[in-house]
């Protein structure tokens, strides 16, 4: 049974992967768009290179509650790990 069910979650991640990931070269061009695009890509949401828009989630108060717990969170975790980091940013 253990055997089966690593089989399914191997072939469901794998499928994931498949349909959604990308190799870091390709990932890389949208971070090397970005920073080459000058004002009209400075603090905008890019995707696949291009210059895309927010969902409505990320503009959303909840989205922007999620959006400052997840940073809090990982500041806390970051000062855990190399205390003082967060006075850099």
């Amino acid at each position: 049974m253990r055997e089966e069910q690593n089989f399914l979650v191997r072939t469901v991640v794998a499928t994931l992967k498949w349909l959604l990931a990308r190799t870091t070269e390709v990932g890389s061009r949208t971070l090397v768009a970005a920073a080459s695009g000058g004002e009209e890509t400075a603090g905008k949401y890019m995707a696949d290179s291009v210059v895309s828009y927010e969902s409505p989630f990320v503009l959303s108060e909840e989205g922007q509650r999620v959006e400052e717990r997840v940073w809090r969170e990982l500041i806390e975790k970051l000062e855990r790990i190399q205390p003082g980091i967060s006075k850099n940013l």
